[in-house]
């Protein structure tokens, strides 16, 4: 089993993602797979763009709005979790 392990389901298509070095999407005539030789997680980038930032100024990476609906979905897994009800978000 990967370490890291994700799916993601949309619109009758299926990702699966397993320690960032391998995707595969379902959904087609024939699953299309994809494979990095690397492992990115993004912290290195990620570092540099906060980095970069903070010696040159900015908006933020991320914005308040963002956080903010962030804040809203984490609540609304946590009820769909609890009254085992499904939560659509717009």
């Amino acid at each position: 089993m990967a370490k890291e392990y994700v799916e993601v389901y949309q619109a009758g298509q299926t990702g699966i993602l397993r320690d960032f070095k391998e995707l595969e999407i379902h959904g087609g005539a024939k699953p299309q797979k994809h494979r990095q030789l690397v492992q990115d997680k993004g912290q290195a980038g990620m570092l540099k763009a906060f980095l970069g930032r903070i010696k040159e100024g900015g908006p933020p990476l991320v914005g308040p709005d963002e956080i903010a609906r962030v804040t809203q979905v984490t609540f609304a897994i946590h009820e769909s979790l609890r009254t085992r009800q499904a939560y659509g978000m717009l």
